[in-house]
């Protein structure tokens, strides 16, 4: 049997601790899409916007985070383009790996969200936000992930 070095111990924790409790907690949990949309996006919702869904998907230090909420409201929009320094993307809207292919939930129908037109969004360094706004469904679309 082969001896592990105090190194590889101590590696190999590191991992699994990494694993169970991903790079840094938001919030206290208790209602993880309310806090994590308000950590991320520095707004809160207005009471007549709802959250409708909500995932999130940790890996090591990689996380996703999405939400649909509804009604859409164009107040709110600019408010949420304002504290987030979101800006409105044209039809060059920048495609950015990690967004196609991902395991997401049912109600994500990434074809369609994919393929909306007013589309809001913000690269800083590893970290990425994008809303995509469906007027005929009267939903919002919110993404924010870290790589």
């Amino acid at each position: 049997m082969r001896d592990l070095s105090t190194a590889q111990v101590t590696i190999g924790i590191g991992l699994l601790i990494l694993s169970l409790v991903g790079c840094r907690r938001i919030g206290d949990g208790k209602v993880p899409h309310k806090e994590n949309f308000e950590f991320f996006f520095k707004t809160e919702l207005p009471q007549h916007i709802s959250f409708v869904n909500y995932s999130d998907s940790h890996s090591f230090c990689d996380a996703h985070f999405i939400w649909e909420i509804g009604p859409v409201d164009d107040a709110f929009l600019e408010k949420l383009r304002r504290q987030a320094k979101l800006v409105k993307w044209d039809d060059d809207k920048p495609v950015v790996a990690g967004l196609w292919g991902n395991n997401w939930p049912e109600w994500w129908d990434q074809d369609h969200i994919y393929r909306l037109s007013e589309v809001y969004g913000r690269v800083d360094g590893k970290s990425h936000w994008y809303v995509w706004v469906d007027r005929k469904r009267n939903r919002v679309y919110l993404l924010q992930f870290n790589t």
